[in-house]
This record gives structure tokens, C-alpha cells and sequence, in this order.
């Protein structure tokens, strides 16, 4: 899925109007983060960890373990509630523009400022408060998607309006 975030933020860079490229681009900067980041703990995960036997490894569930508080699970929140929250934040400018696509910077700022308000649960050390950011990344960036590809579908002479 990583690649396909890194796609879908490209494109966007790639048609948003030239005032919006800088904002865009740092979205693409984040974007980039958040999948090095995701895929890399997922990548440790399934080849090194499952190979070492928790008893005898003191403090396995500290760091490979997916219960809080955990090291990997906290960098993987990093990765989608930060870097992913802070990708779509800065994304919005791609859509500034264009009148058609209201429910997508709408979508976009509610999915990413879930994503970010969901940290609290980690820093509150009460975790199930970062269902507030899955919550985000998932059920709201999912239904931004739809008005989303609308707006990339309207057409190449309505898709790159304001590129100029």
C-alpha cells in the first residue's frame, strides 16, 4: 500500500496549480516518510522478529511487540498519524482552486487533522483514544477517496484547471 499513498500524493504534486507545488511537494516529502517508515516496520516484523523466540529475548515485547507501549508500534503511529496526517494536510493546496473538489480539501483536512489528534491517545497513555486518528487514515480518507477520484475523472481539461 506504501507505493500506491507515494503514487496518489505524486499525482497530486503533479496536478496542482504552481502556487500550490511547494505545498505539494513538502505533502510528497511526507508522504515519502510515512511509507519509508510503515514498510520498514512491518518489513523487521515479519522477517526478523517472528524468527526470535520471545522467552528468550528480554524486552521482545517492549520493542517488536504490538501492544502499547511499544518501540515499533510507536513508530508505525508515527508513521500514520504524523507523517501520513501531515502529507494530506499539505496536499490541500493541490485542490485550492478548484471548485469541484470542496469535498475533497474537506476530506483531506478532517482525515489529517484526525490523524494528528489521535497522538493524544499514545502521549496520554491511553491508547485506545488513537482509534480518533485510525479513524482518520481509514474510514475518512477512504470516503475522501471517492469525491477524490471524481475529481482526477472530470477530465484532462478540468483535471489540470489552475495548472497553468
Amino acid at each position: 500500500m506504501a507505493p500506491i499513498m507515494v503514487c496518489l500524493i505524486l499525482a497530486f504534486h503533479q496536478c496542482a496549480p504552481k502556487q500550490a507545488k511547494p505545498f505539494t511537494q513538502m505533502a510528497l516529502g511526507w508522504i515519502l516518510a510515512a511509507a519509508a517508515f510503515t514498510t520498514v516496520v512491518h518489513f523487521v516484523l515479519l522477517t526478523v522478529a517472528r524468527h526470535i523466540d520471545p522467552a528468550t529475548f528480554p524486552g521482545y515485547a517492549r520493542i517488536f511487540g504490538w501492544q502499547w507501549p511499544s518501540t515499533f508500534y510507536a513508530i508505525d503511529i508515527g508513521a500514520w498519524n504524523v507523517f501520513f496526517g501531515l502529507a494530506l494536510l499539505f496536499a490541500i493546496p493541490a485542490f485550492a482552486h478548484r471548485g469541484d473538489a470542496t469535498l475533497v480539501r474537506r476530506g483531506l483536512t478532517l482525515s489529517g487533522s484526525l490523524c494528528l489528534i489521535g497522538l493524544v491517545g499514545p502521549f496520554a497513555n491511553v491508547i485506545a483514544l488513537r482509534t480518533i486518528g485510525i479513524v482518520g487514515y481509514t474510514v475518512v480518507f477512504g470516503l475522501t477517496c471517492l469525491p477524490l477520484s471524481r475529481t482526477f475523472n472530470a477530465g484532462p481539461g478540468r483535471a489540470n484547471s489552475g495548472a497553468r
